[in-house]
């Protein structure tokens, strides 16, 4: 699963990411540890990734990382869509305009 930008949005420091943008992401369970690190990389479109061509680059995106903390009681619950809204939530969260979609 990955995330997909249906319309543009602005990171805090302006920049744009436009509509079509993948966000695609490597999760890490910390061993002994309730939380979730997000590691993600942003493509233009699906035809870039699917090329290899390269992602927005760091510069452009101030947090390609996120940790959150998940409560012991829900950890256990957790499945890939739970994982996929939290990071949905978050970006929309630092993002402003725009909507965010799970593709499945």
């Amino acid at each position: 699963m990955s995330l997909i930008i249906n319309d543009t949005i602005k990171t805090r420091e302006g920049f744009s990411v436009g509509s079509g943008t993948l966000v695609k992401f490597m999760t890490i369970f910390p061993e002994g540890k309730y939380e979730i690190h997000y590691n993600m990389k942003f493509y233009r479109n699906q035809q870039s990734y699917d090329n290899g061509e390269s992602n927005y680059f760091p510069v452009d995106l101030s947090s390609m990382g996120y940790v959150i903390e998940v409560p012991e009681n829900e950890y256990s619950g957790l499945t890939p869509t739970i994982v996929n809204q939290k990071l949905k939530s978050h970006l929309e969260t630092i993002f402003t305009g725009g909507t965010i979609d799970i593709i499945l």
